[in-house]
Order: structure tokens, then C-alpha cells, then sequence
């Protein structure tokens, strides 16, 4: 089934790209005194080494002198408190990646510990909550707890992949992408069709409704007599085309 015409939709947004985007310096830095007491904040907040170069550019800019040495200590220093097994298994848990600035920087207890809330992450219940909203599947799950998150994610599949939730998709105006190939999509794509047509058919309704309140507001102002009739009639015809609206509208969610 190829994809539908309708605009790309929201898709969940995994919390690692969102822990990702907020390291990604979108900010405008300043430079700061202390080469080591910066380093040491960046690595306390989990900035890879790369930090130090934006770091560098913003001393740069304002002609101000950097450690990039001074910092790269500190940054070890911060990084040690960050990268800790309570951190890892906390990101793990939540389905995060491991943070690189962790990997190959510590020793083997951030590791260990993000192993730990990765596999209680990649649950059987995880699986149907992700399948249930056609989430992409998790992609740090295959390999830990692999059957049972695939038996949850397809039971969710199972729960999204019908006429009722296609019906709202279509209605919503979502992208479908095929998630339902191979598990009663026949039905799902019934649904979704339907849902579309209604959204397209009230949107034109709504439509003509202000059309026709342009019209009224027209011939309320009107002190042309010629003209008086010209909105009048076509005041008529949208009348004729609201009813068929209505009525195609009424026929749609009967057959659903």
C-alpha cells in the first residue's frame, strides 16, 4: 500500500532525541572565566568533548583568551559524576541510548547499569504500549527480552490495526506508512478512507457555511435592488449544496 497523500504526522519523539537536542549548543554561549570550572559543568551535564571547540568559538568571538586544556580536565572531572550506574540504568530505563559522551570515558558500571534499565525497558508491556499507538519499534530492544517485547509489540499492532482507530487516523488527517500491512489492514484502511472523507466533506461545509455568511452580510448592506437579487439566488444554490453536503456527510458515518 503506498503511502497516502496526507502530510506527514506527528510521530512520537523518542526521549533520547529530545535529551539529544538539548545538548546540541543551540544556544549562544558566552564565554566563561574558569577553563576548568566550565569543563567540569559541561561534563556534570553530559556535553560529549566536542563542547569544548563551541566553547573555544565563543572566547574567540568575544576575544577572550580559553584553556581548552584547563577545560578537558575539568570536563573528566564533570563527566565522572555524570556517567554513573544510577545515570545509565535511569536512561536505559527510559528507553534512552547510552549518552556517547559516557562511552569509552568510564569504566564499566555506567554500562552495566544502562544494560539493566534497558532490559526493564524492553518489556512485553513496552512492546504493547509501543505497538498500540504504531510507535516505531524501540531500537535499542531487539536482543534483550527480544520475544517478549515483539509478542507485546504485535498485540499492539493488533489493538491500533482496525477500522475504529483507521477511522480516527483518516479523520485526523495522519500519515499512514503501511503499519498495518500483513494485520487486518483491509479494515484499518476502510476506516481510515472513510475518516478522510468525512474530514474532506465537513472541511468543504465549513467552508461554504462562511461563504454563505459572506452572502447574508452582503445583501444586509446591499441597496441595489439588481444586486439584491444576484445574492439572493446565490444564496439558494448555497443552500442546495449545503444540504448535499449534510447529506453526503450523514451517508459517510452510516456506512461506517
Amino acid at each position: 500500500m503506498e503511502q497516502t497523500r496526507r502530510p506527514a504526522a506527528r510521530r512520537l519523539v523518542g526521549a533520547s532525541l529530545l535529551m539529544a537536542l538539548s545538548l546540541a549548543g543551540c544556544e549562544t554561549l558566552r564565554c566563561e572565566g574558569d577553563g576548568y570550572q566550565v569543563g567540569m559543568k559541561d561534563g556534570a551535564a553530559g556535553y560529549d568533548e566536542s563542547r569544548v571547540n563551541e566553547r573555544a568559538r565563543a572566547c574567540q568571538r568575544e576575544g577572550k583568551p580559553f584553556d581548552a586544556t584547563a577545560w578537558r580536565s575539568g570536563w573528566q572531572g564533570g563527566l565522572a559524576s555524570f556517567c554513573t550506574r544510577g545515570q545509565g540504568e535511569a536512561r536505559g530505563a527510559a528507553g534512552q541510548g547510552p549518552a556517547p559522551a559516557c562511552e569509552g570515558q568510564v569504566g564499566g558500571d555506567y554500562r552495566a547499569g544502562w544494560d539493566i534499565g534497558m532490559n526493564r525497558y524492553c518489556s512485553h508491556e513496552r512492546g504493547i504500549e509501543m505497538g498500540s499507538v504504531a510507535a516505531p519499534m524501540a531500537p535499542y530492544c531487539p536482543g534483550r527480552n527480544r520475544d517478549a517485547y515483539r509478542i507485546g509489540y504485535g498485540q499492539g499492532l493488533d489493538r491500533y490495526c482496525v477500522a475504529e482507530v483507521g477511522y480516527q487516523q483518516g479523520l485526523r488527517q495522519r500519515r499512514y506508512d503501511g503499519e498495518c500491512r500483513g494485520r487486518n489492514e483491509d479494515n484499518f484502511l476502510r476506516g481510515y478512507r472513510i475518516g478522510d472523507a468525512v474530514h474532506d466533506t465537513q472541511d468543504k461545509l465549513d467552508e461554504l457555511e462562511r461563504h454563505v455568511k459572506k452572502l447574508e452580510a452582503d445583501l444586509g448592506a446591499s441597496k441595489d435592488d439588481r444586486q439584491s437579487a444576484l445574492l439572493r439566488e446565490r444564496l439558494r444554490e448555497a443552500a442546495r449544496d449545503q444540504r448535499q453536503l449534510r447529506d453526503q456527510l450523514t451517508t459517510l458515518k452510516v456506512s461506517f
